[in-house]
């Protein structure tokens, strides 16, 4: 499963695209139960049934055409997409109890790419300014490559910590199922 942050001139319409080559398959269940969580906080679960995956009203809903799901905002209780580590599981459930389950992580950098590249002129002479790149780094790069969702958010709440932002991971309870 990709996750790719599509961004928008209008930040509530700022969606993230889910593509993976079980996607088409997933239709054929009863429902389609999405988990997600922000920064590793509190899950936010919401189920559609296959009848209904398509409508845009929706949370998340299918594209067939693009063989993609797509998640708004709302599904995290935002009004549009902040700097953080999205999770989210897809489980397609069957009528009779069978399930597939798709799982991945992604850092959406809005606003850090800029805040850390302030500190480039430092990289050479000031660890914290070293640190903060590194953690960036670890960030960008370990998106999208499986279960590394509490590491994500480890060094997420490590780089608001050298920037000085409150984002403080809630649990650590996004392992892996």
């Amino acid at each position: 499963m990709i996750i790719t942050y599509i961004p928008n001139a209008d930040p509530t319409l700022a969606r993230l695209k889910v593509v993976d080559e079980h996607i088409t398959g997933l239709m054929s269940f009863t429902s389609v139960e999405a988990t997600v969580t922000l920064n590793c906080g509190t899950e936010m679960v919401q189920e559609y049934s296959a009848a209904s995956m398509a409508d845009t009203a929706n949370k998340f809903y299918i594209v067939l055409a693009d063989l993609a799901f797509y998640f708004k905002p709302e599904m995290w209780g935002l009004t549009e997409f902040v700097d953080g580590v999205y999770r989210i599981i897809l489980k397609g459930n069957q009528a009779a109890g069978g399930y597939i389950m798709l799982e991945n992580c992604l850092f959406v950098d809005i606003t850090y790419k800029c805040k850390v590249a302030v500190l480039l002129d430092e990289v050479i002479t000031n660890k914290t300014s070293t640190t903060a790149h590194l953690l960036h780094y670890s960030l960008v790069n370990g998106s999208n490559c499986g279960c590394n969702c509490d590491a994500m958010c480890v060094n997420f709440d490590a780089l608001c910590g050298i920037l000085g932002n409150s984002q403080a991971v809630i649990n650590n309870d996004c392992g892996c199922y």
